[in-house]
């Protein structure tokens, strides 16, 4: 798979690029994505019951940002056997990463696991976006009609991060079509 891009820092931070649960399930073309997208669990948990193959991420980069020289920034790709499901970017302060060093070496293992079984992180405040069809984010995904996004924060004792995914339609309508499965037994 080549590199691949990431969303900008500016549309990551910008308000006006996402919406709360309410607005975004209010809109009548994005009904279908709302529950597929507002899942609780864990992104890649999610991938994984798909059974499509394995889950894998991929660390593309990781490193202070100059605009922002108090945080850093974390960059990856997760991916469902040979296929792109979504690219993923975390914004940490500095001040975290120094409380919590083990942040910066996880390398191709998932964030949101580690969060959650090493810090009991919660997750709070996801917003959702659609993605624009001239965005560069496209260009990750060839074959796809649509992308969405997700951003939300992890909070915890040494503070928050913020996770941003940019997920493709296909992994999405799959999402929907489980959630329409009756719950296991």
């Amino acid at each position: 798979m080549p590199a691949g891009l990431h969303p900008p820092l500016s549309y990551i931070l910008d308000d006006a690029n996402w919406l709360d649960y309410a607005q975004f399930k209010n809109l009548a073309t994005f009904k279908p994505h709302c529950e597929s997208l507002s899942w609780r669990g864990l992104f890649t948990d999610y991938l994984s019951e798909l059974m499509l193959g394995k889950v894998g991420v991929e660390l593309v980069q990781q490193g202070g940002i100059t605009d922002m020289p108090e945080m850093n920034r974390r960059d990856v790709r997760i991916s469902v056997g040979d296929v792109l499901a979504a690219v993923a970017s975390t914004l940490i302060s500095e001040h975290v990463l120094a409380q919590e060093y083990w942040l910066q070496t996880l390398g191709n293992r998932p964030i949101g696991e580690m969060l959650e079984s090493k810090l009991g992180a919660e997750r709070a405040d996801i917003r959702f976006a659609a993605i624009a069809a001239d965005s560069e984010l496209f260009r990750n995904f060839p074959d796809e009609q649509a992308l969405w996004g997700r951003r939300y924060l992890y909070k915890f004792n040494s503070g928050e991060l913020s996770i941003t995914e940019i997920i493709a339609d296909s992994i999405t309508a799959r999402l929907f079509d489980r959630s329409a499965e009756p719950p296991r037994t």
